[in-house]
């Protein structure tokens, strides 16, 4: 038989007696005067003590308007990723509005970032292409730089450093059936892409095994 009194008696045996609510109310007091006081008022408050009081809730408020005040296009990237519809949208709706100063604000956006224009112009053109063709797969810029950091910058048919000035090649020819998936890319020199060009992989190979390559080797 349980002992009455106790918080086991309470919680386990279910008793209810008069000694056993005590004991549990009991507890339950020295539980809440050993948690942290909760900081009202606050962020921290809100987020991390879970608190919800009229001052946290607010604290919480005033934060996130201060955050959109200072991060204007931070907030305008993350409501783009959480609703890449409406951001569309609202893009098309304000290039038929002010279409002088889109074309303004991009060309100022370019000359800032030439390497990354020439990294889009290229997945431009390789989507393109693909669609004449009805290739299979496609891949977006961030694959072609994986690429790039894979192969350390080099050509992946002779070795050379490409720097910024390299071609993105389908290892099987879109003319061939080759998908435009990044399964397919690889990053070569100027050079080997264009005596490449549509020819077939192992075609390619045997003319690399006789020494049809004008670079030297790493």
């Amino acid at each position: 038989m349980a002992k009455h009194g106790t918080t086991y008696s309470y919680d386990v045996k279910k008793c209810r007696c008069e000694e056993c609510k005590a004991a549990s109310a009991a507890k339950r007091k020295r539980f809440n005067d050993s948690r942290i006081e909760i900081r009202h008022g606050t962020t921290f408050g809100y987020n991390e003590q879970k608190c919800r009081c009229g001052l946290c809730r607010e604290a919480k408020s005033e934060a996130q308007t201060r955050y959109r005040k200072e991060n204007p296009q931070k907030r305008i990237e993350e409501r783009s990723r959480e609703n890449p519809e409406k951001a569309r949208d609202r893009y098309l709706r304000y290039y038929q509005e002010h279409p002088d100063r889109v074309k303004e604000a991009n060309r100022v956006w370019a000359g800032r970032n030439p390497e990354k224009v020439s990294r889009i112009s290229r997945a431009v053109c390789h989507r393109r292409r693909a669609r004449k063709r009805n290739a299979e797969g496609c891949h977006t810029d961030a694959d072609i730089l994986a690429i790039l950091e894979f192969q350390q910058g080099y050509c992946r048919y002779c070795d050379c450093e490409v720097y910024s000035d390299y071609h993105v090649d389908h290892v099987m020819p879109l003319s061939l059936g080759g998908g435009d998936g990044p399964e397919n890319l690889v990053i070569s020199c100027p050079s080997c892409n264009h005596v490449k060009n549509a020819m077939h992989p192992d075609e390619w190979i045997e003319r690399l095994k006789h020494g049809n390559c004008t670079h030297s080797q790493r």
